[in-house]
């Protein structure tokens, strides 16, 4: 498969279910894929997009990657997986004041604070679709 024929199958399982959905590849493929132009508005450094307007995300967790557990990924071998999947949609807890920790590091006497939160991703799963991309000639 060419490169835009990757898209294309994506772009079809992503059309099937007629609502939203992204793009998830390594970030090697989306490398190849020469997405030049981003979109960027002042909340963000920018990201890709087909020309669908289908948003382009690269995942490094997708890096060896075997959702069949038969035809894993090895791109050392030019063999990577890409997928579309529905929206994904991230709640953010609150932040109080007993999630907050505090570091003491006694030797040059720096106190590091760290406050954390809980976050909750969420994605449609009647979206799930994926190809192997074999880049070996």
């Amino acid at each position: 498969m060419t490169n835009a024929e990757i898209r294309e199958f994506l772009e079809n399982a992503i059309g099937e279910t007629g609502s939203q959905g992204m793009i998830l590849a390594t970030p090697g493929v989306v490398s190849a894929w020469n997405f030049v132009n981003l979109i960027t508005d002042e909340n963000s450094e920018g990201y890709a997009e087909t020309a669908n307007g289908t948003p382009v995300a690269p995942c490094g967790g997708l890096i060896n990657t075997d959702p069949v557990g038969k035809t894993g990924s090895n791109p050392s071998v030019g063999q990577e997986w890409a997928f579309a999947v529905g929206p994904v949609q991230v709640y953010l807890g609150m932040l109080d004041a007993p999630s907050v920790s505090e570091y003491v590091d006694r030797e040059n006497n720096v106190i590091t604070y760290r406050a954390e939160r809980p976050i909750l991703p969420l994605w449609d799963t009647s979206l799930q679709s994926g190809v192997l991309i074999d880049w070996t000639p």
